[in-house]
This record gives C-alpha cells, structure tokens and sequence, in this order.
C-alpha cells in the first residue's frame, strides 16, 4: 500500500480484491495505520459495525469529542455499554461513563481472560496504583469489572489486581513468522474455520 504503483484494484483467482478480503475479517484486526493507508489508496471500507461488549479507544486524531471527554482521555480504552441513536454509544471507561459517537472511535482486540498481559513500557505510574507488583510483572486477565476496570491474577496475589485496560499490553505466545497448526480435536472456532480444517498448518502473519 505505500507503494505508489500499488494494485489494490487487482483481482485474485476467485474475483476477490484486498478490500473484499480485508471486509471479511473482523473490523478489530485492522489496525489504524492499515485504515489510514487503505483511505490513501482510495480504498474504503463498510463502516463499522458495533455491539455490546465491543473493546474500543478514541481515534488518534481526535482532539476534541462532540461530547468532550467527560473524564477519559485520548488513549483511554473502554467497552460498549449502550448504543443509542444517531451513531451515539455510551462506553463504559475507568473514569466513568462516556458518550461518544461511533465515527470517534476504533475497535480493538479484547483481553479476554486467561490472556497473559503486563503493563505497558510508556506507563510511568498505574492508575490503582502498583499494589506490590513490578513493571516486568505479567499476570492473567481474570475479568473485567462493569465500570470498565480489569482484574488481573499475578502469582502470589491473593486478590484481583486492579488495572486500566489502557495501561496493560498483550503478552504475545506468538510472533509473526512463526509456524502454527490449528488443533486437532478443535471442534468450533472463535471467528470460525473459513476455508480450512483441524490438523491445518499456516504461518503466523499478524
């Protein structure tokens, strides 16, 4: 795409471009470097669809919400409550509730629990607080609160440290390059098994 010769036009074997494919995944994969360099290209994509329950973050380029911030921040990261009319939702963050329009926003991939996290290397202070844990500390997402907060588990703690979602990073068990095969006796998958099987091997790309 940063190519100024790209082909984003060009259409594979089964009459498919790059945004077909891009539209069949899930919107929070995409990330916003991609989106940005995709609208560059001319290429744009449905807008996104929200639910309940989605994890989300303000756009990088917003600076100034149609509701303000009503207490969260440019990098504060929160979960769908409600979803109102005319584009508005109300999300839930650490500070609070917020109200914010859908075209403010980006969705993110969710730390869902058992997911190993840590704290992330731009974080001087924690939001609760370090409770006896240290930056190079990884834990395991236990839940996450109503009010937006996430509970995380690290060895030796008795209870649930408290952590804004913002500030915790995904401890990845992969990198890109890496070979990985799905499961064998897997029998159903998050987002599906699209065109392939159990027993299938591929290479890790994002």
């Amino acid at each position: 795409l940063r190519s100024p010769d790209a082909a984003v036009d060009v259409r594979n074997h089964s009459g498919k471009t790059v945004r077909d494919f891009l539209e069949a995944l899930p919107r929070e994969w995409i990330s916003e470097d991609l989106m940005e360099a995709l609208l560059k290209r001319g290429v744009h994509l449905s807008p996104t669809i929200y639910e309940i329950g989605d994890w989300v973050k303000f756009k990088r380029g917003i600076t100034t919400p149609l509701h303000g911030w009503q207490g969260a921040k440019p990098k504060s990261v929160g979960f769908v409550q409600t979803i109102l009319e005319k584009e508005d939702m109300i999300i839930a963050f650490c500070s609070g509730e917020a109200r914010v329009l859908a075209n403010e926003v980006v969705k993110l991939i969710p730390l869902d629990r058992g997911q190993h996290v840590r704290l992330r290397t731009d974080v001087k202070e924690p939001r609760f607080g370090w409770r006896g844990q240290s930056r190079d500390s990884v834990g395991t997402v236990l839940c996450v609160d109503e009010d937006g907060i996430l509970r995380v588990g690290f060895p030796g703690a008795s209870r649930g440290w408290k952590a804004d979602p913002a500030e915790m990073e995904r401890v990845e068990e992969f990198k890109v390059g890496d070979w990985v095969r799905i499961r064998q006796n897997l029998t159903s998958a998050k987002h599906g098994f699209g065109s392939v099987v159990p027993g299938v091997w591929g290479l890790f790309i994002v």
